[in-house]
Protein backbone atom coordinates (compact mmCIF):
# COMPACT_ATOMS: atom_id res chain seq x y z
CA UNK A 1 0.00 0.00 0.00
CA UNK A 2 2.92 2.12 0.96
CA UNK A 3 4.43 2.02 -2.78
CA UNK A 4 1.40 2.08 -4.52
CA UNK A 5 0.57 5.09 -2.64
CA UNK A 6 4.10 6.26 -2.76
CA UNK A 7 4.01 6.10 -6.83
CA UNK A 8 0.41 7.73 -6.54
CA UNK A 9 1.91 10.59 -5.09
CA UNK A 10 5.31 11.25 -6.17
CA UNK A 11 6.13 11.37 -2.16
CA UNK A 12 7.97 8.52 0.09
CA UNK A 13 5.52 7.10 1.88
CA UNK A 14 7.36 5.60 5.08
CA UNK A 15 9.56 7.84 6.91
CA UNK A 16 13.35 7.92 5.78
CA UNK A 17 15.25 7.04 9.01
CA UNK A 18 12.52 4.47 9.64
CA UNK A 19 13.11 3.02 6.38
CA UNK A 20 17.04 2.90 6.82
CA UNK A 21 15.89 1.15 10.54
CA UNK A 22 13.84 -1.38 8.06
CA UNK A 23 16.58 -2.20 5.61
CA UNK A 24 19.33 -2.45 8.22
CA UNK A 25 17.27 -4.98 10.44
CA UNK A 26 15.88 -6.97 7.10
CA UNK A 27 19.40 -7.30 6.27
CA UNK A 28 20.73 -8.49 9.22
CA UNK A 29 18.38 -10.80 9.63
CA UNK A 30 18.33 -12.62 6.36
CA UNK A 31 21.80 -12.50 5.42
CA UNK A 32 24.19 -11.68 8.58
CA UNK A 33 22.36 -13.51 11.56
CA UNK A 34 21.07 -16.83 11.09
CA UNK A 35 17.16 -17.34 11.70
CA UNK A 36 14.92 -20.60 10.93
CA UNK A 37 13.95 -20.81 7.15
CA UNK A 38 9.96 -19.28 7.52
CA UNK A 39 11.54 -16.08 9.19
CA UNK A 40 13.94 -15.96 6.03
CA UNK A 41 11.79 -16.60 3.57
CA UNK A 42 9.33 -13.66 5.69
CA UNK A 43 12.65 -11.56 5.82
CA UNK A 44 13.13 -11.66 1.79
CA UNK A 45 9.73 -10.73 1.10
CA UNK A 46 10.42 -7.60 2.94
CA UNK A 47 14.15 -6.88 2.06
CA UNK A 48 12.44 -6.79 -1.49
CA UNK A 49 9.72 -4.29 -0.81
CA UNK A 50 12.02 -2.46 1.20
CA UNK A 51 14.52 -2.43 -1.81
CA UNK A 52 11.33 -0.78 -4.00
CA UNK A 53 10.90 1.80 -1.06
CA UNK A 54 14.26 2.69 -1.05
CA UNK A 55 14.28 3.89 -4.49
CA UNK A 56 10.87 5.68 -3.42
CA UNK A 57 13.29 7.50 -1.03
CA UNK A 58 16.19 8.07 -3.87
CA UNK A 59 13.54 9.12 -5.85
CA UNK A 60 10.75 11.21 -4.35
CA UNK A 61 12.42 11.53 -0.79
CA UNK A 62 14.13 14.81 -1.58
CA UNK A 63 11.07 16.59 -1.92
CA UNK A 64 10.44 16.23 1.98
CA UNK A 65 13.68 18.28 2.62
CA UNK A 66 13.22 20.59 -0.36
CA UNK A 67 16.00 23.10 1.20
CA UNK A 68 18.82 20.46 1.01
CA UNK A 69 21.02 20.31 -2.22
CA UNK A 70 20.55 17.57 -4.16
CA UNK A 71 24.60 16.14 -3.57
CA UNK A 72 23.91 16.29 0.81
CA UNK A 73 20.21 14.62 0.52
CA UNK A 74 22.19 11.38 -1.50
CA UNK A 75 25.07 11.38 1.40
CA UNK A 76 22.63 11.98 4.25
CA UNK A 77 20.33 9.18 2.72
CA UNK A 78 23.63 6.85 2.46
CA UNK A 79 24.90 7.78 6.12
CA UNK A 80 21.16 6.79 7.53
CA UNK A 81 21.50 3.66 5.87
CA UNK A 82 25.03 3.16 7.10
CA UNK A 83 23.41 4.00 10.60
CA UNK A 84 20.96 1.62 10.39
CA UNK A 85 23.25 -0.96 9.06
CA UNK A 86 25.38 -0.59 11.85
CA UNK A 87 22.81 -0.47 14.76
CA UNK A 88 20.86 -3.14 13.42
CA UNK A 89 24.26 -5.35 13.80
CA UNK A 90 25.61 -4.06 16.51
CA UNK A 91 22.85 -4.20 19.16
CA UNK A 92 21.63 -7.65 18.18
CA UNK A 93 25.53 -8.82 17.95
CA UNK A 94 25.71 -7.31 21.98
CA UNK A 95 22.28 -8.82 23.05
CA UNK A 96 23.53 -12.29 21.69
CA UNK A 97 21.80 -12.42 18.47
CA UNK A 98 18.16 -11.47 20.54
CA UNK A 99 16.09 -10.07 16.65
CA UNK A 100 13.11 -9.62 19.08
CA UNK A 101 14.32 -6.62 20.70
CA UNK A 102 15.41 -4.47 17.68
CA UNK A 103 12.68 -5.19 16.11
CA UNK A 104 9.79 -4.41 19.12
CA UNK A 105 12.51 -1.00 19.29
CA UNK A 106 12.11 -0.44 15.70
CA UNK A 107 8.41 -0.79 15.50
CA UNK A 108 7.95 1.73 18.46
CA UNK A 109 10.40 4.26 16.29
CA UNK A 110 8.42 3.92 13.49
CA UNK A 111 5.31 4.39 15.27
CA UNK A 112 6.69 7.73 15.93
CA UNK A 113 8.55 8.73 12.78
CA UNK A 114 5.31 8.29 11.09
CA UNK A 115 3.77 11.19 13.55
CA UNK A 116 6.51 13.41 12.61
CA UNK A 117 6.96 12.63 9.03
CA UNK A 118 2.50 13.87 9.05
CA UNK A 119 3.86 16.65 11.07
CA UNK A 120 6.67 17.83 9.12
CA UNK A 121 5.51 17.72 5.42
CA UNK A 122 1.89 18.98 6.49
CA UNK A 123 0.03 16.96 4.03
CA UNK A 124 -1.34 13.23 3.70
CA UNK A 125 1.06 12.74 0.63
CA UNK A 126 1.75 9.14 0.38
CA UNK A 127 -0.71 8.10 3.74
CA UNK A 128 -3.97 6.09 3.74
CA UNK A 129 -6.04 5.18 7.10
CA UNK A 130 -5.20 1.90 5.87
CA UNK A 131 -1.45 1.76 6.27
CA UNK A 132 -1.89 3.37 9.68
CA UNK A 133 -4.45 0.61 10.99
CA UNK A 134 -2.62 -2.13 9.89
CA UNK A 135 0.82 -1.19 11.14
CA UNK A 136 -1.32 -0.74 14.75
CA UNK A 137 -2.77 -4.05 14.17
CA UNK A 138 0.70 -5.76 12.53
CA UNK A 139 2.76 -3.80 15.47
CA UNK A 140 -0.21 -4.50 18.14
CA UNK A 141 -0.06 -8.56 17.07
CA UNK A 142 3.96 -8.88 17.19
CA UNK A 143 4.17 -7.27 20.70
CA UNK A 144 1.29 -9.46 21.91
CA UNK A 145 3.31 -12.59 20.38
CA UNK A 146 6.23 -11.72 22.06
CA UNK A 147 5.27 -10.99 25.47
CA UNK A 148 3.19 -13.94 25.66
CA UNK A 149 6.64 -16.37 24.52
CA UNK A 150 8.51 -14.17 27.01
CA UNK A 151 6.33 -13.07 29.52
CA UNK A 152 9.63 -12.74 31.80
CA UNK A 153 10.80 -9.66 29.48
CA UNK A 154 9.98 -6.17 31.21
CA UNK A 155 10.67 -3.94 28.35
CA UNK A 156 8.09 -5.71 26.02
CA UNK A 157 5.05 -4.50 27.61
CA UNK A 158 6.72 -1.11 27.71
CA UNK A 159 7.24 -1.14 24.12
CA UNK A 160 3.66 -2.43 23.65
CA UNK A 161 2.05 0.36 25.65
CA UNK A 162 3.99 2.74 23.86
CA UNK A 163 3.54 1.69 20.05
CA UNK A 164 -0.02 1.29 20.51
CA UNK A 165 -0.40 4.94 22.02
CA UNK A 166 1.77 6.17 19.44
CA UNK A 167 -0.16 4.99 16.75
CA UNK A 168 -3.82 5.80 17.64
CA UNK A 169 -1.99 9.14 18.64
CA UNK A 170 -1.10 8.70 14.73
CA UNK A 171 -4.64 7.07 13.13
CA UNK A 172 -6.70 10.14 14.85
CA UNK A 173 -3.78 12.79 13.58
CA UNK A 174 -3.94 11.64 9.88
CA UNK A 175 -8.09 11.12 10.20
CA UNK A 176 -7.95 14.98 10.95
CA UNK A 177 -5.22 16.10 8.39
CA UNK A 178 -7.63 13.90 5.92
CA UNK A 179 -10.57 15.84 7.06
CA UNK A 180 -8.81 19.21 7.07
CA UNK A 181 -7.68 18.86 3.65
CA UNK A 182 -10.83 17.56 2.46
CA UNK A 183 -9.89 14.24 1.02
CA UNK A 184 -11.59 11.44 1.82
CA UNK A 185 -10.35 9.72 4.93
CA UNK A 186 -10.46 6.07 3.54
CA UNK A 187 -9.43 6.83 -0.25
CA UNK A 188 -8.26 3.88 -2.22
CA UNK A 189 -4.78 3.01 -2.03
Amino acid sequence: MAIRRGFKDGRLGIPLLALAGNIGWETMFTWVFPVDRANWTINVFWFAIDLVIVYQAIRFGRRDFPGVPPAVYRWSVAGLFAFGFGFMYALPHDLGGDFLYPALLLDCFLSYAFIWMLLRRGSTDGQTMYIAVLKLVANAAATVLAIANYPDRLLFPVLFATTVVLDILYIVMLHRAFVKEGRPVWRTV
